[in-house]
């Protein structure tokens, strides 16, 4: 059985992967204070990231769900400091601890050439750990994300209840997809051992 780490436990979709029973058990996950997590989770306590030797990086699986907004993090420079270059900091320490498979939540549009800056910074954030050479490298681009979130934003809120209603009018490459449909599609890819290379979840793929 595969071992796994989760970085970014507490979001929407790292949330799903902890508490739907997603991945295998014994598990680890990143949390920036104590948080109570369920039977065969055990908790990484570190307002930083786990420093280099802690054997969260030795996982054989990392799951990378960080992520944040421009508007909570206060500038374009900090939004870029949690999802590009921390997202690249957990991908690097966990691949040199010999992490083989990395599962990242990206987003829809995703594009390092983008000129809308959030997808500029996912594409960056993409192209950047396909570069340290990981065997296995999953990576779900999902479409507005459905689902309960500890903070409170307010375009997305309105965004989801105006979605969640009609949904299914929505073709699926681009449908309002649930935190855990995305969780379950990466969690499935990730410890399917008949891939290698990248494999990339479109919206289409994890949809109900």
């Amino acid at each position: 059985m595969n071992s796994a780490s989760i970085a970014g436990a507490t979001g929407l979709v790292g949330a799903k992967l902890l508490f739907e029973q997603s991945i295998p058990r014994p598990a680890l996950a990143w949390v920036r204070r104590p948080t109570p997590l369920p039977d065969g989770i055990q908790p990484v306590v570190s307002e930083s990231i786990p420093a280099v030797d802690d054997t969260f990086w030795k996982s054989d699986v990392l799951f990378v769900a960080l992520g944040t907004t421009i508007a909570k993090a206060g500038s374009q420079e900090a939004f870029e400091a949690v999802d590009l270059h921390l997202v690249l900091e957990c991908a690097r320490r966990a691949r040199e601890a010999g992490c083989s498979t990395l599962a990242l939540v990206s987003a829809m549009g995703a594009d390092p050439d983008s000129r809308i800056f959030y997808n500029r910074v996912k594409g960056r954030a993409e192209q950047a750990v396909l570069e340290l050479g990981f065997p296995r490298v999953a990576i779900a681009r999902p479409s507005l994300l459905l689902g309960d979130r500890k903070e409170f934003r307010l375009g997305e809120w309105i965004a989801r209840h105006a979605a969640r209603p009609i949904r299914w009018a929505f073709p699926k490459p681009i449908r309002p997809v649930r935190d855990i449909e995305v969780a379950h599609a990466l969690a499935t890819t990730a410890f399917d051992k008949n891939w290698s290379g990248v494999r990339i979840l479109s919206n289409r793929d994890m949809v109900a």
